[in-house]
């Protein structure tokens, strides 16, 4: 269970699992990579948001370099980043 601390201190590949995790207990693989990237590109709006009203540059650097990131793993093929989520999700479910 994420704590609150955790949560604002997560990165946003870490959000995404949890994310994905919250949406995978009720949906299939699809439909939950599908609305954790969905969540999670609503989410860093409005984290960039809040950062530009806070002059927080560093911070608004720091979440667009992690999205970069996860674009990066997506290029091309959802399929390695979906994989990977889906396994972590069973191996916390303890069934990998």
């Amino acid at each position: 269970m994420a704590t609150l601390t955790n949560i604002a201190n997560e990165t946003l590949i870490e959000r995404m699992k949890r994310f994905y995790e919250q949406y995978r207990t009720t949906s299939n693989v699809e439909a939950s990579f599908v609305n954790a990237k969905e969540a999670l590109a609503l989410t860093l709006l409005d984290d960039i948001g809040r950062y530009a009203e806070e002059s927080n540059l560093d911070a608004i650097r720091m979440a667009t370099a992690q999205w970069d990131e996860i674009r990066m793993m997506m290029q091309g093929s959802n399929d390695a980043l979906k994989e990977r989520l889906e396994r972590e999700y069973k191996q916390a479910q303890g069934q990998g």
